[in-house]
């Protein structure tokens, strides 16, 4: 079903990615303004986005024209207040009050990608990558499906980048903010129940980290214990919210989809490969011993919970991917033209490249991407 139009989105999208990977790699234009463009360009697209019928982002319209509606006390009283993730309503409340729904994809897909982009050219400027490897890790991270989830799904990876960005200043910047930080914690937590799973996560990276002593990492399990108790009594409706969901995932059959399942494995095997690039120099790099810890405990509970397609998924479709950046960009800087494997003559940018080929190719063929249109015809 909509062939042709969805054959040109993927084309479009696929185009535009290739076209700033190029920029970045034979220009002399600066990578901050190259990104900048692509930021724009991502919107764009998720402006023009025509969700199918059945997707989260149509259904999302629907409320939000409903949630216009209402003035805000109104609304705050009636399904604010009630809602495990209020941050998420009143951010499509205000969205939906200019009467152009359209912007919420534009407008969330800026900021997630302001945020995960953050990351992305930090990393550059602080171990001195290449513009050739930062243009080849970008293509990597653009060319799975987290872009469909930016623009379609909007909430989850509101909340994730939130923490993704959060998480980068506090371990690899080691600059802690909680003017700045506690605040988007806390939206990302009320904006969708997958951020408590990243936080924990993000948390477990902190306590297993070799360059914590005892003392911080008992620090860190009383920090826990009282943010638990502080959360039962604050956050009743959504440890209730989080619980029911969890019992879903456990006693349900889920969705299904074998072409994001292979799309898993395939991030899996990656992971597996940059892992034993990177045991020889992460030495070096002890500042993303965090960020690195997280991104194995990520993928260990998604294979823990690969019979649940959603957190399946999430975790190793979209956190491992983001996740893996800064060793990714390491890995291709410090092997350089070196061969990889049995097969002499391939360095590893070939093998990067090769995996994100096949990624686009699967998720722009089968995959959650292959939903991307701009148009219907007749």
């Amino acid at each position: 079903m909509f062939l042709v139009e969805r054959l040109i989105g993927v084309s479009i999208y696929s185009y535009i990615l290739i076209m700033m990977c190029l920029l970045i790699a034979f220009t002399n234009i600066k990578c901050k303004n190259i990104l900048r463009l692509y930021l724009l360009l991502l919107g764009g697209m998720g402006f023009f986005y025509l969700p199918y019928i059945t997707a989260d982002l149509y259904r999302t319209y629907d409320f939000m024209r409903w949630y216009a509606t209402f003035s805000f006390p109104d609304f705050y009283e009636t399904l604010v207040v009630t809602s495990s993730v209020p941050a998420s309503r009143i951010y499509f409340w205000f969205i939906g009050k200019t009467g152009i729904v359209e912007l919420l994809p534009f407008i969330s897909a800026i900021i997630s990608y302001s945020l995960i982009f953050y990351t992305l050219e930090k990393s550059r400027k602080r171990f001195s990558i290449s513009r050739q490897n930062f243009a080849i890790a970008l293509f990597f991270l653009m060319s799975g499906s987290i872009y469909i989830s930016v623009i379609g799904g909007i909430r989850m990876m509101l909340a994730l980048s939130m923490i993704f960005f959060c998480f980068y200043r506090e371990t690899v910047e080691k600059k802690k903010n909680p003017i700045l930080h506690i605040p988007l914690y806390i939206i990302a937590v009320f904006m969708h129940d997958m951020a408590l799973i990243v936080l924990a996560i993000r948390i477990l990276a902190s306590v297993f980290d070799k360059r914590k002593s005892p003392a911080k990492k008992l620090f860190i399990l009383l920090g826990i214990g009282v943010m638990f108790l502080a959360a039962i009594v604050l956050f009743r409706y959504k440890l209730e919210s989080v619980f029911e969901k969890s019992t879903n995932y456990l006693t349900d059959s889920g969705y299904y989809d074998i072409w994001e399942y292979l799309m898993g494995g395939i991030y899996i095997i990656f992971f597996l490969f940059l892992v034993i690039k990177f045991k020889t120099i992460k030495k070096q790099y002890l500042e993303l011993s965090s960020y690195y810890i997280a991104a194995g405990i990520g993928s260990l509970f998604a294979i823990i919970c690969c019979y649940d397609f959603s957190i399946f998924y999430r975790c190793i479709g979209h956190v491992v991917p983001i996740l893996i950046m800064p060793t990714l960009m390491i890995v291709l800087e410090k092997n350089g033209e070196k061969p990889t494997g049995r097969f002499k003559v391939v360095s590893i940018q070939c093998v990067v490249l090769l995996f994100s080929l096949i990624l686009l190719f699967i998720g722009g063929t089968r995959g959650s991407l292959s939903a991307l249109k701009f148009f219907e015809i007749g």
